[in-house]
């Protein structure tokens, strides 16, 4: 399964971000097929232990963002509500 990265954000911060988190997981899957390749299972194990924790918590981080976001978005309409007799 692919890494679901904005494409819409072409900040040098956000590409620093995605290189570094592409270059992250080439090393990691790089580590885990060398520890096969030497049937280092226990290596093995360690390797994709952290790397299915690290994906769980970046996927856990990206649904928190996007309910804060969606929940911003749905509160916006009742904030603007609040000030429409000034703005008219």
């Amino acid at each position: 399964m692919g890494r679901r990265l904005k494409t819409a954000d072409t900040s040098e911060s956000s590409i620093r971000q995605r290189a570094y988190i592409c270059s992250r997981i080439h090393k990691q899957h790089k580590e885990l097929m060398e520890a096969v390749e030497r049937r280092d299972v226990a290596a093995a194990v360690q390797i994709i232990s952290l790397h299915l924790q690290e994906s769980q918590r970046e996927r856990l981080a990206e649904f928190d963002r996007h309910k804060r976001e969606v929940s911003i978005r749905n509160s916006m309409p009742s904030f603007l509500e609040i000030f429409q007799p000034f703005v008219s």
